[in-house]
């Protein structure tokens, strides 16, 4: 939710927040202040864009802590940068473009693996094998069970909003190393993802596309945990990934 013309009060975004819940303390306090300042671009006493005025996309913020911020309320009081553009995904958009058969392509900094929480509110739940083992929602008797029938409608339904990561997509098929886009702590994987709505998917009745090839640019990319390994504060943390698809008439 996006509100204008707040008061530009200091505590503001404080007292807003405590009206909806209790709010939740971390590293860096309750509430804290994030200040653009133009000479920290590529500086070594920055490692984060929100201390520039460098545009900032899509992303998800801190999803690997143990507990995830649930909402964040960001309160601008004064903007005299140029640049520093926000954007925002508008997730029931996205149900509503795959509801009208249109095809989707999701694509960001999310921050954490295909296979993460976070990630799977994006990408849609995979279904559940079989809905008729399942007692129902509006259950009237503690036998009461979805028919064969409805699961079959609720399958449909689930995997007709589902999307797919494209570097999934491409591994099935690839003979060639994994791809990660992120290394630290011995540990490499890929957090920023390309997701695909069925229209991409091979031998689907409503495909209008295929994924030809995904590129990884990782060659950057530095274990930054050991104080050994160079890091480059100009170049990026993560691996940057192209998806190469065709589109049919």
């Amino acid at each position: 939710a996006r509100l204008r013309h707040c008061p530009t009060d200091l505590h503001f975004a404080e007292e807003l927040g405590s009206r909806i819940g209790a709010l939740r303390d971390t590293n860096f306090g309750p509430i804290w202040d994030v200040k653009a300042d133009i000479e920290m671009v590529g500086a070594a006493d920055t490692n984060s864009t929100a201390n520039t005025n460098l545009r900032l996309g899509p992303h998800t913020d801190l999803p690997t802590r143990e507990v995830p911020p649930g909402f964040q309320f960001l309160h601008c009081i004064v903007n005299e940068t140029a640049g520093g553009f926000s954007t925002m995904a508008d997730g029931a958009a996205v149900v509503a473009e795959l509801e009208a058969n249109r095809p989707v392509v999701v694509l960001g900094d999310m921050n954490d693996s295909v296979t993460s929480v976070s990630s799977e509110i994006l990408s849609g739940e995979r279904p559940f094998k079989n809905y008729a083992w399942m007692r129902r929602h509006d259950a009237k008797r503690e036998n009461d069970r979805y028919s064969d029938e409805e699961n079959e409608i609720i399958q449909a339904k689930v995997r007709g909003v589902l999307l797919e990561s494209a570097e999934r997509m491409f591994v099935k098929r690839a003979q060639r190393d994994m791809v990660y886009t992120a290394a630290f702590n011995g540990v490499y994987e890929s957090i920023d993802l390309i997701l695909l709505s069925r229209h991409f998917q091979d031998g689907h009745k409503d495909q209008c596309g295929h994924l030809e090839y995904l590129k990884c640019f990782n060659d950057h990319l530095t274990d930054g945990s050991h104080p050994e390994a160079p890091y480059n504060k100009l170049a990026s943390d993560h691996g940057q990934l192209v998806a190469h698809i065709s589109l049919r008439d």
